[in-house]
């Protein structure tokens, strides 16, 4: 059974895809001596009752997103609300300029948006040199770095080497 690339309902990039395509990446990174950064980015909302995001919402959000992170960007939907862009190509300076400009972006109150209204962007980001193993370290770093925003702490982590 072939992976499935985008979700059907939203035009986004799987989770599983993204975990596949970011290993990938990464081997290619090591080869080629290149950084590759993961942003995680998770949006709570004002008016938003119960229930997930629809289809349309996560559409607009992933849009969004893919502007400020720009061309040879992967934007993948991990789950209701939240998102993940891998970057291959850029470093940990730059990643954090792209997470910074994805949270104001995400952060004003007239994107135009149907349905809830975002209250509270958080991001997270992680860099790599060439050397990292595998995908799942740099996801791991990334989801640390989102985390301790969450917590008031520093927005940005570099995975530790394995």
């Amino acid at each position: 059974m072939a992976l499935r690339e985008t979700d059907i309902l939203t035009g986004l990039y799987t989770p599983r895809f993204l975990v596949a395509f970011g290993a990938r990446e990464l081997s290619f990174a090591r080869e080629g001596g290149y950084p590759v950064s993961l942003i995680t980015i998770s949006v709570d909302f004002l008016n938003r009752a119960s229930g997930s995001l629809s289809p349309d919402q996560v559409r607009q959000l992933g849009d969004r997103i893919r502007l400020e992170a720009g061309e040879g960007s992967l934007v993948a939907h991990m789950g209701d609300r939240d998102m993940a862009v891998l970057l291959p190509g850029i470093g940990q300076a730059r990643a954090e300029q792209i997470a910074g400009k994805i949270k104001k972006t995400l952060a004003k109150r007239d994107l135009n948006m149907t349905g809830p209204i975002i209250g509270k962007v958080i991001v997270g980001a992680a860099s790599t040199s060439g050397e990292t193993e595998n995908f799942s370290d740099l996801l791991r770093s990334a989801r640390t770095a989102l985390e301790a925003a969450r917590n008031g702490g520093p927005a940005m982590a570099h995975p530790q080497y394995v």
